[in-house]
């Protein structure tokens, strides 16, 4: 799971065994032999995106303030975040969470957005999935 968002992935037992103490044919063996209690991986994944929401509110305890929301129709104080979620069947993970600053600029010294975001967040998954670049 870390090797698939940490970098491209190329779908190959060698990418996984970077990010592992066991060696790629153990891996191989486990993927294709192995028994596997999916519940447990999904636990993990809540774990580490609370730990990684953690992580980042206690590092950007700054850019905590008023902000507008849409479900509840009021302003509220907290954090803006912006997570990308994937999904195959009835499997959903968090490939990133991302903290946003109203007060980032561009290049050309405009705002960055909230929609500026999730179109940075497009072109990464599109990258990472080989498929041809948005317009």
């Amino acid at each position: 799971m870390v090797t698939a968002t940490a970098k491209v992935f190329r779908g190959k037992i060698v990418d996984l065994a970077e990010y592992s103490r066991c060696h790629r044919t153990s891996l191989g063996h486990f993927l294709t032999e192995g028994k596997r209690d999916e519940s447990v991986l999904q636990h993990r994944v809540n774990v580490e995106a609370l730990a990684q929401v953690r992580e980042i509110s206690e590092r950007t305890i700054e850019r905590i303030g008023f902000h507008h929301s849409h479900l509840l129709g009021k302003f509220v104080f907290g954090y803006q975040l912006q997570a990308t979620v994937v999904a195959c069947s009835d499997v959903s993970l968090i490939h990133s969470i991302d903290l946003y600053d109203k007060t980032q600029k561009n290049q050309d010294g405009k705002v960055v957005t909230k929609i500026d975001g999730v179109c940075d967040l497009a072109k990464t998954l599109w990258s990472i999935l080989g498929l041809p670049a948005l317009a």
